[in-house]
């Protein structure tokens, strides 16, 4: 029995040690959620599936923080990290209470992008639209400072003529800077830009 015990407890060693290591791949240190290598594993297949899906859209959200280098820059590093939480389990928490099976990712720096399995680019919109308003209604306050966060995204979703993921990828870049040359706090929808208020 005592030999039986100790291979138990080994393997409960080896899969917990799994299980830590498959976190540590997956997901970003920082802010918890899924970051830009478990976005390039899923990516493949992601493509694969819905581009032979005529019925079932993607859909592609990217966002990034407005004017975060001044966070850092006027309040410190630290400051910057708290943002970056703020913003991700905000935006987590809301796409998981709306049920919006939006899958969000930490890209890299304060960019991040968020999937939507079975929504089009204009199901999105008001989607968008409510994560926005959120994180605008909840700043967030530290070191006895409150500081105000806002958004600027590029959606488009997955189209016939697109030969892999990439070109996914590439239009939705696009459509964020768009947003951000637009004057930033507003979305890019399909090459149109929208103010929030407009998008309602």
């Amino acid at each position: 029995m005592a030999i039986i015990r100790y291979c138990e407890h080994k393997m409960q060693l080896t899969l917990n040690g799994y299980d830590t290591l498959k976190k540590a791949v997956n997901y970003d240190e920082l802010t918890g959620i899924r970051n830009r290598s478990s976005l390039d594993k899923n990516s493949k297949e992601i493509y694969e599936q819905y581009s032979h899906e005529d019925n079932v859209p993607l859909s592609m959200a990217m966002f990034d923080i407005d004017h975060f280098k001044l966070f850092n820059d006027q309040y410190g590093h630290s400051t910057g990290d708290e943002v970056l939480r703020h913003v991700s389990h905000t935006m987590e928490r809301e796409l998981y209470l709306k049920k919006t099976h939006g899958q969000i990712f930490r890209f890299g720096g304060e960019e991040f992008i968020i999937i939507f399995r079975g929504k089009n680019a204009e199901e999105c919109k008001p989607i968008i639209t409510d994560l926005r308003n959120t994180l605008l209604h909840s700043p967030l306050f530290f070191n006895g400072k409150k500081l105000n966060v806002s958004v600027s995204f590029g959606v488009s979703q997955l189209k016939p003529t697109d030969s892999g993921f990439t070109d996914l990828f590439n239009r939705v870049d696009s459509y964020l800077y768009k947003s951000k040359n637009a004057g930033r706090n507003k979305m890019t929808i399909e090459d149109i830009t929208y103010s929030f208020d407009e998008a309602k």
